[in-house]
């Protein structure tokens, strides 16, 4: 705010306005107690305009009102467009006083005033090029019984072609969870860095990585195109990253730069302790002062998950089963360690259109990091949210070192063939036996057989059990169409990369 005096005149009356830091000033014996207070964006950019919009108060009728802005030489008020109530105030109501500012006189006669209740002013301030952090306000002068008065609005702050740097986690792909990193695996912090401001800074990227987290090998690519940022460790401290994003325009739409940051765990990382990665956008040295600086950072945390080494294995009860009857296969999910696994999410899916899934004895309720209740646990059925009749992805739990857990599938005969049981597992912690998540499942097979004739007793014959012509199972032939099984499968494995968003290959943490 600049502290000028301002000399508005009407023709029955002659204010003295004074542009200081008070709220109200005047006579003692006033009795309106108007209020002023004004609105504008607090950002602007030009060439163009920026609307300020002030409020009017009035407890008690009032005369010879006259609204004076006191706008900053960065925003000089315009003397079209201004409105009070909604209508175009008439030109000649309106003057130029000074080089940035206007006297706006409320009635068409100078004695007039403004009327008890609400009312709002408006005009427009031209933007142009100039850089600049300004303030503005604006001062009502008015008489009642003869006794004049005078209010000033407190400052609006309006940031001019500034700078505006955000940094935010991206709000998909369960990006806000805890992530985890095992020994051996890899883990991507995804950011999104975008300039809500205007210009286009040469502007830095630097991310914090804690004891026990280095860069990866990909180290900090943009997502768009993949193409790698040029990073260099910070002089004597190899944990503070320094990245070069270069020039940041205003960001339109969607257009945000999103980044990944590939992270791996070091000999320092201790397991179980869950500590933070934050990552910070800024304008460098030269480049302007970021108006914002409260939304240059964001923070993920991680934890250490450790090394586990998965073994599964797939046991059917029989290795033929006649049409229409029920099998049961057991799955086993071991691990040898040296840690725990945390949590071990194993799938099973049925590779053919032979049999059904009926029925599941293990845990099929997500855990609360993937959604599930506070308090996750116990069996479901088939039909539950984790089971289709083509498969069943499996919330195995922790397993310990030296330790196995198991689940059985019940599983129905219903068309000729063999079918492929397949089943993968993974865990938080890193796997030596599946190197980045990326492993072949173990299967076995179950072979659908005809259902063997009853035994006739042919006249004349002493070989009553001799099988019926083109009753070996061996030679009947797969019949039915496999298009619902395969919508099936489909929809199952769907759902199993949503789970692997979590734990799949180099998980995204935002």
């Amino acid at each position: 705010m600049r502290f000028t005096t301002r000399l508005a005149c009407a023709a029955t009356a002659c204010l003295l306005v004074f542009a200081g830091p008070f709220t109200l000033a005047g006579s003692a014996g006033a009795a309106a107690a108007l209020t002023l207070t004004g609105a504008a964006p607090a950002t602007a950019h030009g060439p163009g305009t920026v609307t300020f919009t002030y409020t009017i108060v009035v407890p008690t009728a009032v005369q010879a009102t006259v609204f004076t802005t006191q706008q900053d030489p960065a925003l000089p008020a315009r003397t079209s467009g201004v409105t009070l109530d909604g209508a175009v105030v008439p030109a000649g109501q309106i003057s130029q006083s000074g080089a940035s500012d206007i006297t706006v006189q409320t009635g068409a006669d100078p004695a007039d005033g403004l009327a008890v209740g609400t009312h709002t002013i408006t005009f427009t301030a031209s933007v142009g090029t100039v850089t600049a952090s300004t303030s503005s306000t604006a001062v009502l002068g008015w008489t009642e019984s003869a006794t004049p008065g005078v209010v000033t609005s407190a400052p609006i702050a309006v940031a001019v072609n500034q700078i505006d740097i955000a940094t935010v986690l991206t709000p998909d792909s369960g990006e806000d969870q805890l992530g985890f990193l095992g020994t051996g695996n890899h883990l991507v912090f995804q950011v999104d860095v975008s300039n809500l401001g205007y210009g286009t800074p040469d502007t830095q990227l630097d991310v914090d990585l804690p004891t026990g987290v280095a860069l990866g090998s990909d180290g900090v690519t943009r997502d768009a195109d993949n193409s790698s940022l040029a990073c260099a460790a910070a002089p004597g401290n190899a944990q503070h990253v320094l990245c070069q994003l270069g020039a940041l325009p205003h960001a339109t739409g969607s257009d945000a730069a999103t980044l990944d940051i590939d992270l791996v765990a070091t000999p320092a990382a201790q397991i179980g302790q869950i500590v933070a990665v934050t990552a910070m956008a800024s304008p460098k040295p030269g480049q302007g002062s970021d108006v914002n600086a409260a939304n240059d950072s964001a923070t993920a945390h991680l934890k250490f998950s450790g090394a586990a080494a998965l073994t599964t294995t797939v046991t059917p009860a029989a290795s033929k089963v006649e049409l229409g009857a029920t099998t049961t296969v057991k799955l086993t999910v071991h691990n040898a360690g040296p840690q725990p696994t945390g949590e071990t999410i194993a799938f099973s899916i049925l590779l053919g259109e032979n049999l059904t899934l009926t029925g599941f004895s293990g845990n099929t309720t997500p855990p609360p990091d993937l959604g599930g209740p506070a308090s996750a646990g116990g069996p479901a059925s088939a039909g539950g949210p984790a089971v289709s009749p083509n498969g069943v992805i499996w919330f195995a739990g922790d397993i310990a070192p030296g330790h196995s857990i198991s689940a059985t599938l019940t599983l129905r005969a219903t068309k000729l063939g063999t079918t492929q049981v397949a089943m993968f597992a993974f865990s938080e912690a890193g796997d030596p036996n599946c190197p980045d998540q990326s492993c072949d499942p173990t299967t076995a097979a179950v072979r659908v057989i005809a259902v063997p004739p009853k035994p006739v007793r042919p006249v004349g014959t002493s070989h009553p059990h001799a099988p019926a012509s083109g009753s070996d199972p061996d030679v009947l032939a797969n019949t039915g169409t496999a298009t619902d099984r395969q919508i099936g499968i489909g929809g199952l494995l769907l759902l199993t990369g949503s789970v692997l968003l979590f734990l799949g290959r180099r998980p995204r943490l935002g």
